[in-house]
């Protein structure tokens, strides 16, 4: 694990998620997995975020 955060589940929240992902990674996609709770189910709209930003989530 790198770091942790909160962030609100609003599309700008979300946005800000991904946003930080790519600062604290230097936006290398290929050297990311993503590992979020619930991502078939509550979390689905934030794994469809990261996804559509090229990220791996599990």
């Amino acid at each position: 694990m790198v770091d942790q955060a909160s962030f609100p589940t609003t599309p700008a929240g979300l946005q800000r998620a991904r946003d930080w992902i790519g600062h604290l990674t230097d936006g290398d996609l290929d050297a990311v997995l993503i590992s979020a709770e619930g991502t078939g189910s509550y979390g689905a709209v934030l794994g469809d975020v990261l996804a559509d930003a090229g990220y791996r989530v599990v």
